[in-house]
């Protein structure tokens, strides 16, 4: 079996490629330079670039944006409905750059090896390779001078997208309605329970009042209010029966009325006690509904900002993939200037071919 080395980036050498690489290099110095290019060829680490990421982000603005419709926050939307078409015209012009980026490389590849071909054939270190890697490094020249405009395309379009400044005005009236909602759902859960109470208070004067009634006794008058031995003799029940309880249990609210309907007792007071429970009854209700009713208006605007919100906070998740990309074509400009740099005067292109392959394949993958 052939042995095998290890090159410097863990790739498997056989003893024929480094034969044929020996053979292509006739003196010390193009040695070096072969030595130093294998070391500096490979693509550098990429930022991390996910179009599938962009996407998701762009959709979460859009979906957002979409549910803001009618708002009373107009100056917000604004701002919003700016970063949503930058967004959404950003995105394209990532997908063209990528097309525009590859044709370049592809291109650019396709003449180096066409080059590259021709450099092989000439002899060592001849005038005629001089000439050809002046036309090869030229190209590359081109190709980078292509490239640079897209990653400060992106870069703009990322800026123009983090520009709006409005967050902290967000998170202020953020703040704000939550306070009040926090005093309205207290407010409302206090006259719930004065409602729920004031509606016993009801039920137990109308128990009460419709024993009365069962037994006509409608003129009925004391001046104080009966203890429970004096009303099962009144209403000529026992003191267990079911009856006495309802009117002792109207009673007790009687009592807390007093103020309001007099002393002693009636059956006209249990009336008009029984009429200012229900008037409690209709004014909880009624605040109750301008409670629930702010409370709602105040949930929408919540709603509404928190749409806001996403849309401020995911166009960076966006602006970032967008970063990256401009960072990765800066990326591809310095690797080909550096892997240019470190190449030999006679030189040829296998090393830049190879560098410009993975540039191709990186840029397929995202």
């Amino acid at each position: 079996m052939q042995s095998q080395s290890l090159d410097f980036r863990g790739e498997c050498v056989s003893p024929n490629q480094i034969k044929r690489f020996s053979n292509q290099i006739q003196t010390p110095k193009q040695r070096k330079n072969w030595i130093m290019n294998r070391r500096n060829f490979a693509m550098s680490p990429m930022p991390d670039v996910s179009f599938a990421v962009m996407k998701e982000s762009k959709n979460t603005i859009r979906s957002a944006f979409q549910k803001l419709g009618q708002t009373e926050y107009e100056g917000f939307k604004e701002s919003c409905d700016a970063i949503y078409k930058r967004v959404s015209t950003t995105f394209d012009l990532a997908k063209e750059s990528t097309i525009a980026v590859t044709i370049e490389l592809t291109q650019t590849k396709e003449s180096l090896k066409d080059l590259n071909n021709l450099i092989k054939k000439q002899q060592p270190e001849s005038q005629m390779i001089k000439t050809l890697r002046e036309r090869g490094d030229g190209e590359l020249k081109s190709a980078t001078d292509k490239i640079q405009p897209q990653s400060q395309k992106l870069k703009t379009e990322a800026s123009n997208i983090e520009f709006f400044d409005f967050k902290n005005l967000v998170d202020e009236e953020v703040s704000k309605l939550n306070e009040q909602l926090e005093k309205d759902i207290d407010r409302i859960e206090y006259y719930e329970a004065k409602k729920a109470e004031a509606e016993q208070d009801y039920e137990e004067l109308s128990a009460a009042m419709k024993v009365f009634e069962d037994r006509n006794l409608f003129e009925f008058i004391s001046e104080t209010i009966p203890t429970p031995e004096e009303l099962s003799e009144i209403l000529g029940v026992g003191m267990e029966s079911p009856e006495l309880a309802a009117v002792i249990a109207g009673l007790e609210v009687y009592k807390k009325l007093t103020h309001e309907i007099g002393e002693g007792f009636s059956y006209l007071q249990m009336v008009k006690a029984r009429d200012y429970t229900y008037e409690q009854i209709q004014t909880y209700t009624k605040e109750l509904e301008i409670l629930n009713q702010r409370k709602r208006q105040i949930e929408i605007k919540l709603e509404d900002l928190d749409n806001i919100s996403i849309i401020e906070s995911e166009r960076f998740t966006f602006t970032e993939q967008v970063k990256n990309l401009a960072t990765t074509y800066d990326y591809f400009i310095r690797d080909i200037n550096s892997t240019l740099a470190a190449m030999g005067e006679y030189e040829n292109y296998d090393n830049m071919l190879e560098l410009l392959n993975e540039m191709v394949a990186h840029i397929n993958s995202l």
